[in-house]
């Protein structure tokens, strides 16, 4: 098990043994000829085996079986449910459509494990993910996983890898998903019961390759992640927290180890419905990551990517922020944030081509009563004519407790304090 994803789950108050799939079980179960799997090793775990043709069987080990394994999930599942039973998936790659994990008290067995989506499920206008753990699904374990589409031949942009709707207590291992015509992970939840809201995820790192949109989007919901990796072409963003416009969806609540990408947004489609709080510790954004997807997302941000874009949000805390090799301005605020607090941030080889506002944090627009708290700011400008920070219209408020900078202005149309003296006009400063 991944150290880190161990120590977020003792964090969330979860033993290491509360989704452990002991080793030893896996290793007995890959080394068995026999089908009866989930007798035969332990009467607590059930082997998908036992209902998969064991003609099947070693085409699964070996990552060629094209033999669609859905329905025999499904029936093994039905066997586990509300048990507390471990559903054992001995190593391989599983050729899938779209498995539900629905239920309650039970364990999931994946280790060493590829789920693989079979083509031409998309075209209608609906999600189709790999894995779905719906509205019911409540106090599942999964162990780390890999997931597999089919971003070349799928339509649209909902083929995702893991959906969570409205789902409460569901913990998850690492998570790969490469060729994802959508997002790796996707979370869904809305206020307009108490049925609907999504509460309680916890997963390990989630990374992706060539991904047609995010690697985690959540369009609503609550989460725990240990990390989020770019391992590859991404469409949109690496990490997206964007309720949607068209109902009444639930505001985001994020605590996430690290994210090593290009792009992250904080935002809300809606501007009724302000995110709660999200809590990154490390951030390490590089223009240099940028890169589309295979297919080409239609809304990619291009080489003039904003690195970090934050608005619509009561309170986004960053540990440690780092950006580098951006053109233009790595960091911009929008509306209706209300505290923005990054204990260091420094910049590198940023806002060395744009020529409109000259900055590395640009707040968008006019200018609201969010604060931005920044303990440590580093970096070298490209040139005299740029600045740190700057407003686009009316006075963003700062406290920056040091400021060591070098090359250009620390900025314009700003109030506050900076290296703890208060600022005076609105000029440069």
């Amino acid at each position: 098990m991944n150290l880190r994803f161990g120590n977020l789950l003792a964090a969330a108050g979860l033993g290491i043994a509360a989704i452990a799939i002991g080793v030893t079980l896996t290793t007995t179960v890959s080394n068995s000829a026999k089908a009866q799997v989930d007798s035969e090793v332990d009467s607590e775990v059930v082997s998908v085996l036992s209902y998969i043709p064991v003609t099947q069987h070693a085409a699964i080990r070996a990552g060629t079986s094209r033999f669609d394994v859905t329905s025999a999930i499904h029936a093994a599942r039905d066997k586990v449910q509300g048990t507390g039973k471990t559903l054992l998936f001995p190593p391989g790659t599983y050729y899938v459509g779209e498995v539900v994990f629905s239920g309650s008290n039970y364990r999931i067995g994946t280790e060493g494990v590829t789920f693989r989506q079979k083509p031409g499920l998309t075209g209608d206008g609906k999600a189709h993910p790999i894995v779905t753990f719906p509205q019911d699904a409540n106090n599942i374990r999964m162990g780390n996983i890999r997931l597999t589409g089919n971003i070349a031949t799928d339509r649209e942009e909902y083929s995702h890898g893991i959906a969570v709707f409205a789902a409460d207590d569901i913990v998850i291992g690492d998570i790969h998903g490469e060729n994802i015509r959508g997002d790796v992970v996707y979370t869904y939840g809305r206020t307009t019961s108490e049925a609907e809201h999504q509460r309680n995820l916890t997963t390990g790192v989630v990374t992706g390759r060539n991904i047609f949109r995010c690697i985690v989007a959540m369009a609503g919901g609550d989460a725990r992640i240990a990390g989020i990796v770019q391992d590859g072409p991404v469409g949109y963003r690496d990490y997206d927290a964007e309720p949607n416009r068209d109902g009444a969806y639930q505001p985001v609540t994020a605590r996430i180890g690290f994210i090593r990408g290009s792009v992250v947004q904080i935002t809300s489609d809606d501007p009724k419905v302000i995110n709660a709080d999200i809590r990154i510790e490390r951030l390490d954004l590089d223009g240099n990551r940028i890169a589309d997807s295979k297919p080409n997302y239609p809304r990619h941000p291009g080489a003039n990517a904003i690195a970090l874009s934050i608005g619509r949000v009561a309170s986004v805390q960053i540990g440690e922020l780092r950006v580098q090799n951006y053109p233009s301005y790595p960091i911009a605020l929008f509306d209706l944030w209300r505290s923005v607090r990054i204990g260091s941030l420094d910049f590198h080889n940023s806002n060395t081509e744009e020529t409109t506002y000259k900055t590395i944090v640009l707040q968008h627009d006019m200018a609201g009563d969010g604060i931005l708290t920044i303990n440590r700011l580093t970096g070298r400008l490209a040139d005299p004519s740029r600045m740190v920070l700057r407003s686009d219209e009316g006075m963003l408020k700062v406290d920056v407790g040091r400021m060591d900078t070098a090359g250009g202005r620390r900025g314009l149309y700003l109030t506050g304090r900076i290296d703890g003296v208060r600022l005076k006009g609105n000029g440069y400063q």
